[in-house]
């Protein structure tokens, strides 16, 4: 994904679909979130359904959620 942005950021669009499906991930989850977050910004929505992917992931989903409302509380 890094490789993905550097070269055609511009051009790629996260969609909502992208981010509920990086909340949900058990393994690199926050990781993928972290990422979007930094690199993406206010372009990355937070949703009901992110929310809820996070509640749901038994993995990482308590990390999610504190990153998401560290760096986005706001809008959530």
């Amino acid at each position: 994904m890094t490789l993905l942005l550097d070269r055609r950021g511009a051009d790629v669009q996260i969609t909502q679909d992208v981010v509920v499906a990086a909340t949900g991930n058990w393994d690199n989850g926050k990781d993928i979130i972290m990422f979007l977050l930094d690199r993406c910004g206010a372009d990355v929505q937070i949703t009901q359904d992110v929310v809820v992917a996070a509640a749901e992931n038994g993995g990482n989903g308590m990390e999610i959620m504190t990153l998401i409302l560290n760096r986005r509380g706001a809008d959530v």
